[in-house]
């Protein structure tokens, strides 16, 4: 049996135990917590990073709720290791996949999403009313300024729930983009009249230059999942409007966060000009959604 070290020692790393007995024999744990060093988590001993040395020949399984600064270490190091991040479901399923680089949010991830998050996979209407929020403004600025025979593209259309809304609000003239292909035909079903309207394909590799991709965008909760985010703006024609959202959390998946519209800026002002921002609270108190409208712009 392969043997890994499982790097975490909370929840997901004991989820990791108990679900991963049947492909690993887990021979250490890993914790950047000082007092957990030299402890034992399910009878296994708990050791530093810099004891990885020792472990060359494991995998590594980093399995903890926010792995993103854990991936950067690791690769910031000189460690050689295999890299796999895992997360259980709260029904006992869960997803293992391979970290190559630090782009965490990869395909076979995110099917897993759409296949056990039923917020994922619901009609817009079902949708919490802060996320239902968030889409009934951005609709309202949509409707406020373009006509319903604009071009409208969304890069990272999930289950084409904000699609769903632009439909049946007469915007139609609508291509829908996104790597999973779970999520893609969730949207065709939910979306049967619409079925050519979605593709599966990774928008980091869309020519949009092309006048089949030319209208306005639309991108929401997608640009703190991507490590080459500021490369996905620039490959749109300069002179579009782009509408998206970012968060101000951290995730599982996120491989960044802002936390007001000074980050947002310090990160995209070389690239979008902001005309439009409004704070979206979510249900927790310290936790909300930006949601943005902005011209790309010339690279300054």
């Amino acid at each position: 049996m392969k043997e890994c070290v499982v790097w975490g020692t909370g929840n997901y790393g004991n989820e990791a135990y108990k679900l991963l007995n049947d492909r690993y024999h887990i021979v250490a744990y890993v914790d950047n917590d000082l007092q957990k060093q030299n402890t034992q988590c399910n009878g296994i001993k708990i050791y530093a990073p810099s004891a990885m040395d020792s472990f060359k020949d494991c995998d590594v399984i980093i399995a903890t709720k926010i792995p993103f600064p854990i991936i950067r270490q690791i690769h910031a190091s000189a460690m050689q290791n295999p890299v796999y991040l895992f997360e259980p479901s709260s029904d006992g399923k869960y997803v293992l996949y391979h970290v190559p680089e630090e782009d965490i949010c990869v395909p076979e991830y995110m099917d897993f999403c759409y296949t056990v998050d039923d917020s994922m996979r619901c009609d817009y209407n079902d949708l919490s009313q802060n996320v239902l929020r968030l889409f009934l403004i951005a609709l309202s600025w949509v409707k406020n300024e373009y006509h319903s025979d604009l071009k409208i593209i969304e890069i990272g259309c999930g289950s084409g729930q904000f699609a769903g809304m632009l439909f049946d609000n007469g915007y139609i003239n609508y291509i829908g983009y996104d790597f999973s292909a779970v999520a893609i035909d969730l949207a065709k079903k939910r979306n049967p009249e619409f079925c050519g309207n979605f593709l599966v394909q990774d928008i980091r590799k869309v020519n949009f230059s092309d006048p089949f991709n030319t209208g306005l965008y639309v991108c929401f909760e997608v640009l703190e999942h991507l490590k080459d985010d500021i490369g996905i703006l620039k490959s749109l024609p300069q002179g579009s409007t782009l509408l998206f959202s970012v968060p101000n959390f951290d995730s599982f998946n996120h491989v960044r966060k802002f936390n007001g519209l000074k980050d947002i800026v310090e990160r995209y002002g070389d690239c979008i000009d902001i005309i439009k921002f409004q704070k979206i609270p979510s249900k927790y108190k310290d936790k909300c959604w930006f949601l943005l409208q902005g011209v790309i712009c010339q690279q300054k």
